[in-house]
């Protein structure tokens, strides 16, 4: 079906390919989900076709070790393959590749080596997230994107959660959050800098740290800056109607929580250590209160669930 796609527009696929080998970039990167896996393999063999010196490097879930890591990097098209967080892991081989250095001493790859496929081993996580910086998007061109545009944007990594039905665990362990200064900065830098005035932040959680989410909308209105955002959340007693007329206040258009069920017994069972204190009615009422837009997500049909339970 992918290989019928690229047939059929295959003069957009070769503008593409042109627009890549026409900016002399030596090394190219594919985020890899499992639905992006196929056309991206695709595009990564027409490349190497025409240029086959270029270096062609995946990362992404799909890439775990955990997953097909292993199997994507000994495709014949495919020079390295990242395991985990990438920011360390694709500074270090570019580095080792221009100065022609040995790639089995950059953590966390999957490369080729004497006919095999090696793993050069675990990366410790990145503990500092405040280090990490600002989103570029310099070169990209908002004009194809629907209006108003929306940036998203990344405070956190990982859940507080256990929640034994999210894959979450395998690809982050722990949680780790950057500060409420730091996240406001950056929204600022891209306001300020891309005219964009609408964010959806992309972590699992927005709230993981209620102290940090708190101090993120208060510099929000102190400062001033007119923006709208969204995000996840997860159901915490916390989450007060003080911190949700600040969340409010601070721009937040939409919040959707992991409810996911009624029954706390149930709850527990599966992981969601937060919601033990929580008054489930009240912290949706006191959304309302507020004028909170608020989503819900519902599961069903957990093991040892019962008619009672509803």
């Amino acid at each position: 079906m992918v290989e019928k796609l690229f047939a059929d527009y295959k003069n957009m696929i070769g503008k593409i390919v042109n627009d890549i080998l026409s900016s002399g970039a030596r090394l190219v990167g594919f985020t890899i989900l499992w639905s992006t896996l196929n056309a991206s393999v695709i595009l990564a063999r027409e490349l190497k076709k025409r240029r086959a010196e270029i270096y062609i490097v995946m990362g992404g879930p799909h890439c775990s070790k955990n997953v097909d890591g292993e199997k994507i990097a000994s495709m014949p098209y495919v020079d390295f393959c990242i395991h985990g967080e990438g920011e360390e892991t694709l500074s270090e081989l570019i580095k080792a590749l221009e100065n022609e250095r040995d790639t089995l001493g950059v953590k966390g790859l999957f490369c080729k080596f004497n006919g095999k496929i090696v793993y050069t081993g675990d990366r410790p996580l990145i503990y500092d997230f405040n280090s990490l910086p600002f989103a570029d998007y310099d070169n990209y061109d908002f004009s194809f994107y629907e209006k108003p545009v929306m940036l998203p944007v990344s405070c956190s990594r990982g859940c507080p959660n256990k929640c034994i039905y999210c894959d979450e665990r395998i690809f982050w362990s722990g949680f780790r959050v950057r500060s409420g200064e730091r996240i406001f900065r950056e929204i600022e830098y891209l306001t300020n800098r891309y005219g964009v005035e609408r964010f959806e932040f992309c972590d699992s959680v927005v709230n993981g740290d209620i102290n940090t989410l708190v101090r993120f909308c208060e510099l929000i209105i102190e400062k001033g800056l007119q923006i709208k955002w969204m995000g996840q959340a997860m159901v915490h007693h916390k989450m007060t109607k003080e911190v949700l007329r600040k969340i409010k206040k601070s721009g937040c258009f939409h919040l959707c929580f992991g409810m996911e069920h009624t029954s706390k017994p149930l709850l527990f069972k599966i992981g969601k250590i937060f919601c033990k204190d929580t008054d489930f009615d009240q912290l949706i009422h006191d959304c309302y209160e507020v004028g909170m837009p608020t989503g819900l997500n519902w599961m069903f049909g957990f093991p040892g669930e019962t008619n009672e339970d509803f």
